[in-house]
């Protein structure tokens, strides 16, 4: 099943980012670029995890959104275990195993409302 909500959202932030590039540069489009595909890539593998619990895309983006750090952390494990060429193999397995064990804790962790 392709979700084309989150293809939309890549392909359109990758545009958006690509003119930032060119407005303002180099540097900063590289950090852009950067701080996108670990957001990409952490929202895709903890929503594998969502999924397989039965949460439904809304309630994904929200657990998302209140877990930046959660997020964007298994984002950039993703992105530095696929520059490794024999961890590429390994990768998918263990960042998915990964992703559904930090947000099945998180899910039972009591929420404090400040």
């Amino acid at each position: 099943k392709i979700d084309l909500y989150r293809l939309a959202f890549a392909v359109i932030g990758t545009a958006i980012i690509g003119l930032v590039g060119v407005i303002l540069g180099p540097p900063l489009w590289g950090i852009a670029q950067l701080l996108f595909g670990a957001w990409c890539l952490g929202v895709d593998t903890v929503g594998l995890a969502h999924e397989s619990q039965g949460l439904v895309r809304s309630k994904q983006d929200r657990f998302n959104r209140a877990h930046k750090a959660l997020t964007l952390g298994i984002g950039f494990i993703t992105m530095a275990l696929y520059a490794i060429p024999i961890l590429q193999l390994l990768a998918p397995m263990a960042v998915t195993t990964g992703a559904a064990e930090l947000s099945a804790w998180l899910s039972t962790q009591p929420t404090t409302q400040t």
